[in-house]
């Protein structure tokens, strides 16, 4: 099996770093997953999110041509949180957000016309 940049493929997580996961994929070599790309969130530790033998989908993000290291992320095959749930729910914080500063900026300008 040819691995190719930007292919996701299944893998098993065979060692566990401080600073990343090794994983052997379905082709028989192995690559790294860096804490950075473990997950969308904040990662402390590693062992919270994966631990050895877990069968993980893993994107090739890198392949070195030279050294042969494979670079690989967990995040990149899931979809990023959404922040907001929809764009009714933005609309809505946005006209509090107005409402809010308008009736600040009224009682500025009150203040001011008393002085």
């Amino acid at each position: 099996m040819s691995l190719e940049i930007g292919s996701i493929v299944d893998g098993k997580v065979t060692k566990i770093m401080p600073f990343g996961a090794l994983i052997l994929l379905e082709s028989g070599e192995t690559g790294l997953v860096h804490i950075s790309h473990i997950s969308h969130g904040f990662v402390d530790d590693i062992n919270e999110f994966v631990e050895v033998d877990d069968e993980v989908e893993v994107k090739i993000l890198d392949i070195d041509a030279e050294t042969g290291r494979i670079t690989l992320s967990i995040k990149e095959t899931e979809a990023a949180p959404v922040t907001l749930q929809s764009k009714e729910e933005f609309e809505e914080k946005f006209k509090d957000w107005v409402r809010s500063s308008t009736d600040r900026i009224s009682h500025i300008n009150r203040r001011n016309k008393r002085r």
